[in-house]
């Protein structure tokens, strides 16, 4: 009949399913940035190019961190070179000169290089005890106070250095140690003279009476660092700055890359930071399953994960695990199912009644012949 299609459309648009609602709080698409990991990460990169149909969402495609190449430190070579140079020539208070700043041995210690800073403070003790100055043995205190060993390059030094350091390294070793409690916001660990971190904030460290570099680190944070006086400071207190997108992807990189635990809440985070995405989605394809597994991160935070297997259907698997993401993350709203819809019986009660009285009404307005025949 006539009246199937129409009826049949009817019903058509009251079971299809209403587009979730994705917005910007100034109603624009939902911005969403999508990093993808693993040997068919291309394709799937292809294949999320065009949104999940039904999201109004805006994908921008975002790349992994790669290594790069650390910022060079400055190894101080000339000025030392030139320093035992000077000693050697008996040149005292020209070796001293090119050694006066303390500056370059806390930075030094702050960033765990403690063989230059040993360098550098070695050579200042053996010009100072060569020049007959008695601010050596104060010095030689620091160099045992900071822990730190005898470089393995400076060769004979004369017996007058050898005993001051040995006598610093006795007094450091019997002199009582003092409590200074650490903290910083947020959570970091905590390096004390340049050597790998001993605790995380907040914390309590007994230190050898005299200056120490304590220095603090946190994923996502700018590292901090503090000369602190033990015997003197009871506490230090620390704030970690945002670390800028750059040195987030240098931090990411060192951690994760080419290691497990890249869908981890910490790594997430710091992903997040680095590729500047609010609302950044991590998709890891496993070839050998093969399979796609998915994190969603709000703000830094895993809002959910989720799984697909991939089959052949690769890209419809990469469209689906991003739905289900920002389904169960909340970042879109589900449509509901179509039953809990009132147009949804609108249309069947409608339907019912044209499907019901049309044909009646054809019925009833056609003419009716009788034939009798014997």
């Amino acid at each position: 009949m006539p009246v199937v299609r129409p009826v049949a459309l009817l019903l058509l648009w009251t079971l299809a399913p209403a587009a979730a609602g994705a917005q910007e709080d100034d109603g624009a698409p939902l911005a969403v940035t999508v990093v993808v990991d693993g040997e068919d990460a291309g394709r799937v990169r292809d294949a999320l190019r065009t949104p999940p149909e039904g999201l109004p969402i805006e994908i921008t495609l975002g790349a992994l961190p790669q290594g790069a190449e650390p910022v060079p430190a400055p190894t101080h070579d000339e000025p030392l070179a030139a320093a035992r140079a000077a000693w050697v020539g008996a040149e005292f208070d020209r070796c001293l000169a090119l050694l006066d700043d303390d500056a370059p041995i806390h930075e030094a210690l702050a960033s765990g290089r403690r063989a230059i800073a040993a360098r550098l403070l070695f050579w200042r003790v053996a010009c100072l005890v060569g020049v007959g100055d008695p601010t050596s043995a104060a010095q030689a205190r620091r160099f045992a106070t900071f822990g730190l060993d005898v470089p393995p390059d400076v060769g004979a030094v004369s017996p007058e250095v050898e005993r001051a350091l040995g006598a610093a390294l006795e007094a450091v070793a019997q002199a009582p140690r003092h409590a200074v409690e650490i903290r910083s916001e947020p959570r970091a660990a905590v390096a004390i003279d340049g050597r790998p971190p001993r605790c995380e904030t907040p914390c309590t460290v007994d230190l050898s009476p005299g200056d120490h570099v304590i220095a603090l680190g946190a994923p996502g944070r700018v590292p901090a660092w503090n000369l602190v006086r033990a015997g003197e400071a009871e506490a230090l207190e620390l704030t970690l700055d945002e670390a800028p997108p750059e040195l987030a992807a240098r931090q990411w990189a060192e951690r994760w890359i080419g290691r497990a635990g890249r869908e981890s809440p910490a790594a997430v985070r710091l992903l997040a930071q680095a590729v500047r995405a609010r609302r950044l989605a991590l998709l890891i394809v496993d070839a050998q399953e093969p399979r796609l597994t998915g994190v969603l991160a709000i703000d830094g935070d895993v809002a959910a994960r989720a799984e697909h297997r991939a089959g052949e259907a690769l890209d419809e698997a990469a469209r689906a695990l991003l739905r289900d993401l920002l389904v169960e993350g909340g970042a879109v709203e589900a449509a509901p199912p179509v039953y809990e819809s009132p147009w949804f019986w609108v249309g069947i009660a409608a339907g019912v009644l044209i499907a019901v009285t049309v044909p009646t009404a054809v019925v009833l307005t056609q003419d009716t012949t009788t034939r009798v025949g014997f």
